[in-house]
């Protein structure tokens, strides 16, 4: 996790010499809201960001409610971080029992991230960006208190970024790349995440759009995410947002949605 960190702490650095030596001009992108980005396309230094996010997870045995607080601050033009803590606390449904397939509450980690555009093309109304995604996994209350240590693994996301803006009101953006995760005792699986969005603009800081989500694997089922922004005060907005399984399965209800603070 050190090294990681320490990783990401030199990219960082690096970027932001050769950052600082180069000044662009903006080009406006929304930003989706199940791939959400560590910081806006178009964030100039000094941009800070309190965001508080939720998910509501309705499964058939238990229902499942997600918090997670991020901070999203920009260092220079177009070079910031993302540190965000994630909660979770399940409860069965009634006639089901608390057995020991039900997860646990727990703080499922430690996220931090960086992100840097490094392109903006004004001819084709297009900005490019580049992500690295470093994330501690944290074992349950009930583990720990049964012994674990409170660290069981970690993941890395690599990801490739392009937004465009087609006029003054509809935007499209393609986030991928892989991720990968790793616990002692299993083998290194990379998977290729991926997620296409097109939005509606309503006004300037309102918005209406549609994300398609999706992984590699057998197993992996993509996901159809309606959605809309809306601004509730000068500095602080509101998104909603509902997965829906491309393919039919026994999963029940997500709603996901987030508060967004500019600080």
């Amino acid at each position: 996790m050190k090294r990681a960190i320490l990783f990401q702490l030199l990219i960082m650095y690096t970027i932001t010499i050769s950052a600082q030596s180069s000044v662009r001009q903006n080009i406006k992108h929304v930003e989706p809201l199940q791939v959400d980005l560590i910081q806006d396309l178009n964030a100039r230094k000094g941009d800070r960001q309190l965001e508080i996010d939720f998910d509501i997870d309705l499964q058939q045995r238990y229902n499942a409610v997600s918090v997670e607080l991020e901070y999203e601050h920009t260092f220079s033009q177009r070079l910031g971080m993302e540190l965000a803590v994630p909660l979770s606390v399940y409860g069965p449904k009634s006639g089901y029992n608390a057995g020991a397939d039900l997860p646990h509450n727990k703080i499922e980690g430690l996220k931090l991230g960086l992100q840097y555009t490094f392109s903006t093309i004004q001819r084709a109304r297009t900005t490019m960006a580049l992500a690295l995604i470093h994330e501690s996994h944290f074992h349950s209350f009930t583990s720990m208190k049964k012994g674990s240590h409170l660290i069981k693994g970690y993941s890395e996301t690599a990801a490739f970024v392009a937004a465009r803006r087609w006029g003054k009101r509809i935007h499209t953006m393609l986030y991928t790349g892989p991720e990968w995760e790793v616990k002692p005792g299993t083998a290194l699986k990379p998977v290729l995440h991926g997620d296409i969005s097109i939005h509606w603009q309503v006004a300037k800081r309102q918005f209406i759009g549609v994300e398609y989500v999706y992984k590699s694997g057998k197993e992996a089922i993509p996901e159809i995410y309606p959605q809309l922004k809306m601004a509730l005060t000068r500095h602080t907005d509101i998104c909603l947002a509902a997965a829906i399984p491309a393919k039919r399965t026994q999963e029940g209800m997500n709603i996901q949605g987030s508060l967004e603070i500019k600080l």
